[in-house]
């Protein structure tokens, strides 16, 4: 008997499965079903009445489609999937499955009927659609449930895991199948349930294709099939409403890349507007979206002009953008000051199109209102407070550590009260407690850096964590205590980033993926150039670092990413004749292979091709063990006069297959071994 939430062409397989055919086509042929039925959508089931044995009503309500008034309309397990065919929401000629929910429940879910559905809910894992072994997609005209058309085993075959929300959303999906509230459904990715709820299937399925479609093209992919617009949907409708919003945004850059087309909200978003909030019938479900929309063109968009009409009575919240001219006014600003204060960030102002011209607008939630000047220091007063050099806190000021107030007054003058916040940032570092040497930062500010930018960076990066802070001795930053050891690397790459473009012979090898024993000789073949400083450290130029990983690879780092040795790669390399040049390391130690960039692409095709064959000589080898062991059978049951097992009068393959130590896929997808039991004969046979 069919389960109750079985696919119906999954009922069909188990059916044929069980009854020890090959294929469905048998039972398809029994019930008098035509080829060009077998995978349609209108296939009538109520003609399997007699080959199964069942009243035909009892198998009609399995069908995919419903007569009314003379037109089709499309079903699956009581739910409507619409009246058109062409939309796809259907999977029927390139099933899918869980190979895991297969293995438990014993049968195929109708769930995955659904072309939407692309990963299942309880094992968090993408859905099967292609063979592993001969790489085609998954056919219903196969031998078994988890057994392929060209004999692999399905069963075996390692889920590839989806993210949570993926997860989550299927099922979401399948809960609206069986027609089970969302309200008991885990939501930890933060889906918009309460709108998902008042959803059919129908909805929900048309809602994520249309939405991913768009978010495809965002990602500049464009609409490569179901499973990706599912998969992108679920990016858009998670954690709402942050991602719609950061959705909108994307889709507001890519509908304007040809040119604003008018300074109103709907007009710039017509194509996405236009598919998802027009049609009474269709908008009515999207409402909730819609709204969403109308919220981010007053609070972050800040490029159009909002219609009234797109508000449909509700009051306008407070706006979020405001002129330049209203914001100068409210804050008695002169047009010099404001002006400043956006150059310097602290008030942030966008350009919106309108449909004739553009405008400047002040955007209130990423704006730092400005206050009324404190008392001032001179720089260098500044600077002796914090315990800094003048060029570094010049410098701190520059790059946004030192932060500022926007303040009615001039822009370069310090006040008291933003270098006391400085100060008092600077003493409530967190410490840790460190067990090796320390360094006050008043002896790295004295180092000879050849640059105060240098020095500068020393400190931001004891105010952003990435140099750990041991302590504070004294009133000051000048006594803040550093990991030494950690300060000396910093410094190192300070050093080389003042000296220009070069590296050390130690980092040129690192990224070269050369040992450093090499380097010597690659140098002086002219695969790097180099120079030498004062004091006899060597230094390689980081462009002909580039210019060598751009010609040249270390057979070393190939056979690292192939999962070999590199003297199999020389060895491969000398059979085919492909010039393989030695980096000597000195010594009496063995030399260093590289290949050139164009070589390598020849070696690593010829290292694939090889492990092909290899994999195809082990298929074969097992064939043809496999067929010897058919052979023996077949003669011992000739020596013992015995005859071969059949099942309605033909040999039955799962009892000649087990006793030979093989599947009875074998029989199906090896034609010599159909044909060596085909050609035997017993006088009862």
């Amino acid at each position: 008997m069919r389960e109750d939430t079985e696919s119906p062409l999954g009922y069909v397989l188990r059916v044929s499965e069980a009854n020890g055919y090959d294929t469905p086509w048998h039972v398809f042929g029994l019930a008098n079903v035509g080829q060009d039925e077998m995978q349609s959508p209108t296939l009538q089931f109520s003609k399997f009445a007699k080959v199964l044995g069942q009243h035909p009503s009892a198998l009609s309500q399995m069908a995919y489609s419903r007569d009314e008034g003379g037109k089709p309309s499309y079903w699956l397990l009581g739910q409507s999937l619409g009246k058109s065919a062409s939309e796809g929401y259907l999977r029927l000629r390139k099933p899918a499955i869980c190979t895991q929910c297969v293995e438990e429940e014993r049968h195929i879910n109708a769930f995955w009927d659904l072309s939407a559905a692309v990963a299942c809910p309880d094992h968090h894992c993408k859905a099967l659609e292609k063979c592993p072994e001969c790489f085609k997609h998954l056919s219903w005209f196969r031998p078994g449930l988890l057994q392929c058309s060209c004999g692999a085993n399905l069963a075996h075959v390692a889920a590839e895991p989806v993210p949570v929300a993926v997860a989550e959303f299927m099922g979401f999906l399948r809960a609206k199948l069986y027609g089970v509230s969302l309200a008991a459904k885990q939501n930890t990715s933060g889906f918009p349930i309460k709108h998902l709820e008042g959803l059919t299937l129908l909805t929900l399925m048309q809602l994520a294709k249309k939405l991913g479609q768009h978010e495809l093209l965002n990602r500049s992919v464009g609409v490569t099939g179901a499973s990706s617009a599912v998969e992108a949907s679920v990016d858009v409708l998670r954690d709402w409403p942050t991602r719609y919003h950061q959705f909108l945004a994307r889709t507001g850059e890519r509908l304007s890349q040809g040119g604003v087309v008018g300074g109103g909200l709907r007009r710039q978003f017509e194509p996405f507007y236009a598919s998802m909030f027009k049609g009474r019938d269709w908008s009515k479900h999207t409402d909730f979206l819609r709204a969403e929309f109308v919220s981010f063109g007053l609070q972050q968009w800040g490029r159009a002009v909002l219609d009234n009409k797109l508000l449909r009575g509700q009051q306008s919240p407070e706006r979020r953008f405001i002129t330049k001219s209203e914001f100068a006014r409210r804050h008695g600003l002169s047009k010099p000051t404001l002006e400043r204060l956006i150059a310097e960030g602290s008030v942030h102002a966008e350009v919106a199109a309108t449909a004739h011209s553009s405008r400047t607008v002040v955007d209130l939630v990423n704006t730092t209102l400005p206050t009324e000047k404190d008392g001032l220091l001179t720089v260098r007063e500044a600077a002796a407070h914090v315990g800094l050099p003048v060029s570094v806190l010049l410098h701190l000021r520059d790059v946004g550590v030192f932060l500022k107030s926007p303040r009615v007054g001039h822009g370069t003058s310090w006040f008291k009260d933003d270098v006391y916040a400085f100060l008092e940032t600077g003493r409530r570092l967190r410490q840790q407690v460190l067990t090796g040497p320390v360094v006050s930062l008043a002896s790295v500010m004295r180092l000879k850096l050849r640059d105060s930018a240098a020095k500068g960076d020393v400190v931001a990066a004891v105010f952003d964590g990435r140099l750990v802070c041991a302590g504070l001795q004294g009133e000051n930053l000048s006594g803040l205590m550093l990991d030494k050891n950690q300060v000396e690397d910093f410094v190192r790459i300070k050093r080389r980033e003042t000296e220009g473009t070069t590296c050390s012979v130690a980092d040129a090898a690192a990224e070269t993926g050369l040992d450093r024993a090499v380097m010597a000789h690659a140098i002086e073949f002219g695969y790097f150039s180099a120079s030498v400083y004062e004091g006899g450290s060597v230094r390689v130029s980081t462009s002909s670092v580039k210019r060598f990983n751009e010609n040249f690879v270390s057979l070393a780092r190939l056979a690292k990413e192939r999962g070999t040795l590199a003297r199999q790669l020389v060895h491969m390399c000398r059979e085919r004749g492909l010039p393989v040049v030695e980096l000597i390391r000195g010594g009496g130690a063995s030399s260093q292979p590289i290949l050139t960039k164009s070589n390598a692409a020849e070696l690593v095709k010829d290292w694939d091709e090889a492990r092909r064959a290899k994999s195809m000589r082990k298929i074969e080898t097992r064939r043809l063990s496999q067929l010897e062991s058919l052979r023996g059978y077949l003669n011992s049951l000739r020596e013992r006069g015995e005859p071969l097992p059949l099942r309605a009068g033909r040999p039955n393959k799962v009892v000649i297959a087990r006793a030979c130590g093989f599947g009875r896929d074998v029989f199906s997808s090896m034609t010599p071994a159909m044909k060596v039991l085909s050609e035997y004969k017993l006088l009862d046979f």
